[in-house]
């Protein structure tokens, strides 16, 4: 039967919408087929400079629906794509109702007789282009977000190693240069009273040989003690919290009790209780990991443990959401970093 151009049926309110017969199934089917075919990577011009070279290829096409016509054992739609018109064969029985002027996205086969004209196309799959563009906004913004993850992921990971590298060199330092216990007990000495200038000499220095002492029986970096108590009680031995968190660590009565500190107001029993407390945290974390083997990652989450306690990190699975948990680490970090000799 010979079809005329101008003579083509365009159907409109007698045609049904697209959407009422094709879903989700169809439109996964679709881009399934343009990513089994390499639809994308087929142009136009391409095709139209040597369509012999493309027989049986696939390519996909995107403009308005122009006007159907149905007769014998097929159908003919015209797509308008912008820089031109196309014909499209396709199974009648296949076929869905379109509406006129519709916005569609179609993949297309090169047929056999096809010339510079794109004369003899097949459709293979048909798409509206509103759930084409939707879907493909939501795979680059899921790609977007991934790639984000990786970045974020890699700077965390150049970051650790970082503060490794600086962690490794202040140590180095420090062991390059030792310093006799007297001169030690006597640099902590004056640090705590520059942070409490109320303590008395005998006092300042009670705390300091009991940071070095406990920190070397527990293995935990001394000036992490430090900066555990200045967080907690900024070095007043009498501190006690609105919750009851008493002295330098400020522990709370039921933990000072398991620790089998009988007076947590007393400092050299406070601070033994406070390192042995964050040295277990650090054991129940890492599995009793050498102080050298622990990471930021590691201290962050016993410095969470001792501060929101070991049952909020577990449920959790890490630092728990907490406000002042998060500020806590941040100010710990800080003061250790700076005792360190770690740029922040």
């Amino acid at each position: 039967m010979r079809l005329h151009l101008w003579t083509v049926l365009i159907s409109i309110a007698a045609i049904s919408l697209l959407s009422g017969a094709y879903g989700a199934t169809e439109l996964d089917n679709y881009f399934n087929l343009r990513r089994q075919h390499q639809a994308m990577s087929l142009k136009i011009s391409e095709i139209k400079t040597n369509p012999e070279a493309y027989k049986g290829k696939v390519f996909e096409l995107r403009g308005k629906l122009s006007g159907t016509a149905r007769g014998g054992e097929q159908t003919l739609f015209i797509i308008d794509c912008g820089d031109g018109c196309y014909v499209v064969n396709a199974d009648p029985d296949s076929f869905p109702n379109l509406s006129a002027g519709s916005r569609i996205c179609i993949l297309a086969e090169v047929g056999e007789n096809c010339t510079i004209a794109l004369s003899d196309l097949r459709l293979v799959a048909l798409a509206y282009e509103s759930d084409v563009l939707l879907r493909e906004q939501k795979a680059m913004e899921a790609e977007a977000a991934r790639k984000a993850k990786e970045i974020a992921k890699q700077q965390q990971k150049e970051a650790q190693a970082k503060l490794d590298a600086q962690r490794k060199q202040a140590q180095q330092k420090q062991a390059a240069q030792p310093m006799a216990a007297e001169q030690m007990v006597a640099a902590y000495k004056n640090a705590i009273k520059s942070y409490n200038k109320k303590l008395s000499d005998a006092e300042a220095d009670t705390i300091a040989r009991s940071i070095l002492a406990f920190g070397a029986k527990y293995e935990v970096d001394p000036r992490l003690v430090v900066a555990i108590i200045l967080a907690e009680s900024n070095f007043r031995p009498d501190a006690t919290s609105p919750k009851g968190a008493m002295g330098l660590g400020q522990l709370m009565p039921g933990t000072a009790a398991g620790l089998g500190v009988s007076n947590a107001y007393d400092p050299v029993q406070n601070i033994q209780g406070s390192v042995r407390l964050i040295r277990g945290h650090l054991d129940k974390l890492t599995g009793s990991a050498d102080w050298s083997e622990l990471t930021w990652h590691d201290l962050a989450l016993a410095l969470a443990s001792y501060n929101a306690g070991p049952g909020a990190v577990k449920k959790y699975g890490g630092v728990p959401p907490y406000r002042e948990t998060e500020q806590y680490i941040s100010k710990v970090f800080s003061i250790y970093k700076k005792l360190c000799g770690i740029e922040n």
